[in-house]
């Protein structure tokens, strides 16, 4: 879909849109429908509580300009978005202290990864299934996408409707191959 967009914004740029291109814009400028009694910014509002909430953003303004510039010259393509201020930058310090990720707490966490997640990579849910031990279990996907449940695993479902039902975990990591690729 981004090569697609990216596409029709060049053809877009040269006057010379496709039927194609069109509807490959409509589809990313599309205003998600709100749902009645939810705020138009609900997951905006809520992904900015977690994101900055989380963990002391530096509040040096001078220092988020020098990061931009060099990722601007460094990766030209993202513009320097990815070290850019964020709100996060004039919030205070988080209201609770940061949980330390050990070995050794209760066995009660199922980890969900997809292989191809642009936003948490395979790599963090495999690095987080080995900091906590024992304590969880781990269903990896052969996937993309940054959703794991109801995103076309039947294996991925069932682990997870297994464990929201009963609490128990598998028995052992689960490795899925049976989706829809994204």
């Amino acid at each position: 879909m981004l090569a697609k967009f990216w596409e029709a914004a060049d053809n877009l740029t040269h006057g010379s849109t496709t039927a194609a291109d069109q509807e490959v814009l409509k589809e990313v400028f599309a205003a998600t429908p709100t749902s009645p009694g939810i705020p138009a910014d609900n997951q905006a509002t809520m992904f900015m509580a977690l994101t900055c909430g989380d963990a002391e953003w530096p509040h040096d303004v001078d220092g988020y300009a020098a990061r931009t510039t060099a990722d601007r010259e460094k990766w030209p393509l993202t513009a320097g978005m990815p070290a850019n201020i964020w709100a996060c930058a004039y919030w205070d310090k988080p209201a609770e202290t940061t949980v330390k990720v050990t070995k050794g707490g209760p066995r009660n966490t199922l980890i969900l990864q997809n292989r191809r997640d642009n936003a948490t990579p395979w790599e963090g849910g495999v690095g987080l299934h080995k900091s906590l031990g024992g304590g969880s279990a781990f269903v990896g996907v052969d996937n993309g996408g940054h959703y794991v449940y109801g995103a076309g695993s039947a294996c991925a479902d069932k682990a997870t409707v297994g464990f929201l039902a009963t609490g128990h975990l598998p028995d052992k990591d689960v490795h899925c191959t049976d989706a829809t690729q994204k």
